[in-house]
């Protein structure tokens, strides 16, 4: 008895320890799964991330570069075990503890991998990091690059980086935390300026130390990103920064021949390298709720009421519906009785007498305008404003663009009731519910300078590097079917407002470069009117639109001769620095 006992737990025993020997071989050498997590749990993947491509003006002056920075970084499976770690950070970081301890115990975030918490950290926390040394489980400093800035200038085209967090920004190729574009150009290329990714991969302890390196045969090496180079001309855009610095609103230059960006400035603006770290909340607070909004980027994001510039889009419009050929004249006696007002010209002290389109333009003759609105068609309006750009946006490689709105019959219809003729006498002025970007006004007046071909505006010129350069395809023009006939006299209407004694911008007359241009007073309910002035030269052979933006500026005239000193310095440069154009043009 006892010995058949004896046999049954001996081949039990040997039975289930087969069993076992099976098993462990089985999960040692045929479970694929388990022998890829276990991989993990001992080998980490380090991320090599590649240097930036560099941003350049037109001439190859180098805007943004790239130099090595300190980041601090931790590895969360070890620092959340660490409690001296914890206290550094959240003593040196001004880091709060419940913010940090959500975001790293967040299923976006690997436990076993560098997680970077801040960009190129102060000196003092460096040393104190290598003072403590091993203390410090779970901390570590970086050497990586970072963008410098050269200069001190543009900062709402150029744009900068931050750390992407939000699911939208996350892609196969950008993981939680990643560097990434977040405005201006940095935004729109950050394909081609990001260069692609590399990696290292280590074994490591039961502690997460590193013991040796794994598979060095399969380690890949970061590629670096694209050059870019932008139709900005620096020298340009200093320069009307400089005339700019102490007023308040936007300028832009455009080249009419293809639609490139020459330059553009909104005021007040920020130092460019402002977010190269992550601001605190005090900071963020004092620029975001700043009442002057320099974080807006006023060209194309703020909408104004277009005021007179407008004017040369009416006639358009009225010529589009035959209720005006260039002959035709109005009295102006100083307004118009519409309906149970009288409606007031701007010269409301005796008037323009009789006024044709040429003279409506160069006087700006708001009469003129009102016997136009008592007899268009408002929708059939809105299709001719739409025609030249404006209610949409222009397609600019610039984030948050805003694309203006153009009121049509339905608009009113669910707003008000009553007869239209007094809001559609305020809308062929430019004033009442129709908005447009600074952007809009310069597009449009492009379209008018070239003879009617609209051009996409853009900041890119080319990128990659020298001999195999990608340009701007800036072949992708909308060519509308205006009136020449039309389109002639308002070009003449527009040289007169400059050169002819009476038009309202003739102190800006330049005797260096004929240019012509258009003045115009946006109402502002909350201050001064804002001034416009829009225009494009030489007059004869127009290469370049400038168009001026002046918050609480009062009145175009004042704003004609910020555009003469730009159209002057322009053409100076032009003749002196030529050379340095070459070479630029698409192939």
């Amino acid at each position: 008895m006892n010995s058949s006992r004896v046999r049954f737990f001996f081949w039990f025993a040997s039975a289930a320890f087969i069993i076992i020997i099976i098993r462990v071989l089985y999960l040692q050498y045929f479970d694929e799964e388990l022998s890829r997590r276990s991989e993990l749990n001992r080998v980490r993947t380090n991320i090599v991330e590649p240097s930036r491509g560099r941003i350049f003006d037109r001439k190859g002056i180098l805007l943004i570069d790239n130099q090595y920075a300190y980041n601090f970084y931790v590895i969360p499976e070890q620092f959340l075990k660490n409690r001296k770690s914890m206290d550094f950070v959240f003593e040196n970081l001004n880091i709060e503890k419940d913010t940090l301890l959500a975001e790293l115990n967040s299923p976006e975030v690997h436990k076993d991998r560098f997680f970077r918490l801040m960009r190129d950290i102060d000196f003092s926390i460096y040393s104190s990091v290598m003072e403590k040394g091993k203390e410090l489980r779970g901390i570590y400093i970086k050497k990586e690059w970072t963008r410098k800035f050269e200069i001190n200038s543009a900062p709402h085209l150029l744009g900068y980086l931050g750390e992407a967090k939000n699911p939208e920004e996350l892609s196969e190729d950008i993981s939680y935390g990643d560097l990434v574009g977040k405005k201006g150009i940095e935004y729109i290329y950050d394909r081609i300026l990001r260069g692609e990714k590399g990696f290292t991969q280590e074994i490591k302890d039961v502690k997460g130390n590193k013991v040796s390196d794994y598979k060095k045969e399969e380690w890949k090496n970061a590629v670096k990103g694209k050059d870019l180079y932008l139709s900005i001309d620096l020298d340009l855009q200093r320069h009307i920064e400089d005339l700019f610095e102490k007023k308040s609103g936007s300028v832009i230059v455009q080249n009419c021949r293809n639609g490139e960006i020459l330059a553009m400035i909104s005021k007040p603006d920020y130092p460019v390298d402002l977010f190269n770290k992550k601001l605190s909340k005090e900071e963020w607070k004092k620029w975001s709720e700043d009442p002057s909004e320099p974080l807006y980027n006023k060209a194309i994001m703020g909408l104004y009421p277009p005021g007179s510039v407008i004017k040369m889009a009416t006639i358009m419009a009225a010529t589009d519906q035959n209720i005006k050929t260039p002959g035709d004249k109005v009295n102006c006696p100083g307004g118009m009785q519409i309906g149970n007002r009288f409606i007031r010209c701007w010269n409301r002290d005796g008037g323009h007498g009789l006024v044709d389109m040429l003279s409506a333009i160069y006087m700006s003759c708001d009469t003129y305008f009102y016997d136009i609105a008592i007899r268009i068609n408002l929708d059939k309006w809105k299709s001719s404003l739409e025609r030249l750009g404006f209610g949409e946006k222009t397609g600019i490689d610039l984030r948050y663009e805003r694309g203006g709105l153009v009121p049509d019959i339905q608009y009113y219809k669910k707003r008000i009731t009553g007869d239209l003729d007094g809001r559609s006498a305020n809308l062929m002025i430019g004033q009442g519910e129709l908005l447009v970007t600074p952007l809009q006004i310069a597009n449009y007046t492009s379209t008018i300078a070239n003879g009617g071909i609209r051009h996409t505006p853009h900041l890119l010129h080319k990128y990659g590097e020298e001999g195999s350069f990608t340009y701007y395809d800036s072949t992708c023009a909308d060519t509308l079917q205006l009136n020449q006939r039309i389109l002639s006299v308002i070009k003449k209407g527009m040289y007169h407002v400059v050169n002819t004694p009476g038009g309202t911008a003739f102190r800006s007359k330049s005797y260096l470069i004929e240019f012509a241009g258009k003045t115009g007073t946006a109402q502002n309910p909350h201050g001064d009117d804002h001034a416009w002035f829009t225009s494009f030269g030489p007059f004869d052979n127009p290469e370049i639109t400038v168009t001026v933006f002046e918050e609480f500026g009062q009145h175009g005239s004042g704003a004609g001769l910020i555009a003469k000193d730009i159209f002057e310095y322009w053409y100076n440069s032009k003749n002196k620095k030529a050379p340095a154009e070459e070479g630029l043009k698409n192939p």
